[in-house]
């Protein structure tokens, strides 16, 4: 009974203590969000001027694992291959005409039809906003920048007064030749320690004592003592170099709010580009089914006219081979625009199993009205990832100087003052001043040995010119990539105006085959030709169109003029022009 009762208590505490486990870390990660994202507003709006949604999502409690997850070997595979494919081809076949014909029978009691899914409608914008909220390498970006924070906010942390409390409790029983006696004492210790902005520390430390011998019912002694200390370098590793690790964080923040603007400026880019490609192929495959109606079209006119006497065979057959063709382009045109849909779907964090159906819409992309000099100017005072090289110049300077801080020879002042209670009295706090003692100490260290520190001041003159090396390269490579940028949308501007006289011209070509076909002065060659010819002028207009609007996304991503909002639409400048 005892037993059972004791199992019942152990397991309520274990339940409890669960349970306040489980409290006490969701309010660190609470208590940790709101300082993160605080402090990433803050940075974001002295680094770039706005705020990015950078929100990953409520924090959790600890999960709970599962058997799988404490199993040294986890989830093994079945060796042997499913039964459903070891049936040949033909069975397979077999089975897939009995589902298609099951597919279409009604519904019975007995076996209700699972329901389908319905499609989601999507236009330009609704994709970019659901990319911005459910990308899953979006969401990492996030949690980068997140991670950042919080290295800052632990940085911060240890430039704050650190404090310690301890209480130790120890139990002895001195045995028989002592005649069991026993006795207890409580030690208290509680200290705090302060890092100075150029070098050195300050400590306070506060102890206490409280002994109680048992066997004797006595109180043998309460004591405590204040240590106040203070150690201070007055060479090496003093001056600002003390706060070099708080710089470096401090500015590394600053780099990750630029490089997230970046990845989302990015990112807005590449899903657009993705939407612009999946119209286009979805285009291609409108034009492939509207061949295959033509060449239907021009197979049942052939036969009729084989029929009239006024063609022979071979151009039925001709007929039909090009309907043919034309039916196995569609095939084709459709399997890779469902290929592009499910690694749309996988880049804005969509199931591959959901329906998508994209709307398109007129996607009014504006052009600035800039020369070419004017757009080099502007990304090399604004490119955010060409002010961090910047910026990293000034860090391997500030290397240099640490490395070169840590040559100099140790000479450290420290000292400190014990004050404490009398020994004979009882009394935590009642300390004499007639008792304190005082210490003071000054140590010289010669530079006897610093290769390693001479190996690391010559590491950071290397690191400080392969800085300055990488900005030159950096702002190369920003020139480089805006004349291209503008090279592409010139040559994307001029091959969307040559595609639309293209269309003009086939349309023409096309009508003036059919009328000379139905006149007998050309064969079905010749109107084949000139079929093909405009669904190919129709693929490459739909083609240049989406190239002509990533052109001009890229051109401004690029110039880092560009600005996205927090539900991922871009920013529309004023004074742009067509």
């Amino acid at each position: 009974m005892f037993c059972s009762g004791l199992r019942i208590i152990s397991l309520a505490v274990l339940v409890a203590g669960g349970v306040v486990l489980a409290g006490c870390a969701e309010w660190y990660a609470e208590d940790a969000d709101r300082e993160v994202y605080g402090v990433i507003d803050q940075r974001q709006e002295q680094a770039i001027g706005i705020r990015s949604d950078a929100y990953s999502g409520k924090p959790k409690g600890p999960p709970r694992v599962g058997s799988e997850g404490y199993a040294f070997a986890p989830h093994p595979v079945d060796p042997e291959v499913p039964e459903a494919f070891k049936r040949r081809a033909d069975e397979a076949q077999i089975d897939a005409a009995e589902e298609a014909r099951a597919a279409t029978q009604p519904a019975t009691a007995s076996a209700p039809a699972e329901p389908v899914p319905q499609p989601l409608f999507m236009g330009f914008e609704d994709v970019i906003r659901y990319a911005f909220q459910n990308a899953r390498d979006y969401q990492s970006r996030k949690e980068d920048l997140y991670l950042s924070a919080l290295d800052l906010t632990l940085e911060r942390h240890l430039w704050t007064p650190q404090f310690i409390a301890e209480v130790e409790s120890n139990f002895v029983n001195y045995g028989q030749i002592r005649d069991f006696d026993r006795a207890m004492d409580t030690i208290a210790n509680v200290a705090a320690t302060q890092r100075l902005p150029l070098g050195g520390q300050v400590s306070a430390q506060l102890i206490s004592t409280f002994m109680r011998d048992l066997g004797r019912h006595i109180t043998s002694q309460e004591s405590s003592e204040l240590i106040l200390s203070a150690d201070i370098p007055l060479l090496r590793g003093a001056g600002r170099v003390a706060l070099e690790t708080r710089y470096q964080a401090e500015r590394d923040l600053i780099y990750a709010v630029r490089e997230f603007e970046r990845q989302r400026r990015s990112f807005f880019v590449d899903v657009a580009s993705d939407y612009f490609d999946l119209l286009v192929q979805r285009q291609v495959v409108k034009n492939a089914e509207f061949s295959v109606a033509s060449f239907e079209e021009d197979y049942e006119r052939a036969k009729a006219l084989n029929e009239a006497g006024r063609v022979d065979i071979l151009e039925v057959q001709r007929a039909e081979q090009n309907l043919l063709q034309s039916q196995n382009d569609v095939v084709n045109e459709q399997a890779r625009f469902e290929n592009l849909l499910d690694q749309f779907k996988i880049r804005i964090g969509m199931l591959v199993r959901e329906r998508l159906e994209l709307v398109e819409e007129d996607v009014d992309v504006p052009v600035p009205s800039v020369t070419v000099d004017e757009a080099i100017d502007t990304a090399l005072r604004s490119r955010l990832d060409l002010i961090t090289e910047l910026d990293r110049v000034a860090d391997a300077q500030r290397g240099v100087r640490v490395a070169a801080n840590q040559l100099l020879p140790d000479l450290n002042l420290s000292g400190n003052v014990t004050f404490d209670t009398h020994p004979e009295k009882l009394g935590y706090y009642d300390f004499n001043e007639e008792r304190a003692t005082w210490r003071g100490n000054v140590t010289l260290g010669l530079p006897v040995d610093r290769k390693i520190e001479r190996n690391e001041y010559r590491r950071s003159l290397i690191g400080l010119r392969r800085a300055e090396r990488n900005y030159e390269l950096q702002a190369d490579t920003v020139r480089q990539e805006v004349r291209r940028a503008v090279r592409t949308f010139f040559e994307a501007r001029r091959s969307l105006e040559i595609q639309e006289l293209n269309i003009e011209l086939a349309t023409q070509w096309r009508e003036a085959a059919a009328v000379k076909f139905e006149l007998g002065l050309v064969n079905n060659l010749a109107k084949v030709d000139a079929e093909n010819a405009l669904r190919g002028a129709r693929d490459q207009y739909a083609a240049a169109l989406a190239r002509y609007r990533v052109a001009v996304l890229a051109f401004r991503r690029d110039t880092e003029t560009l600005r996205i909002e927090e539900d991922g639409m871009w920013v529309e400048m004023a004074g742009e022009g067509g």
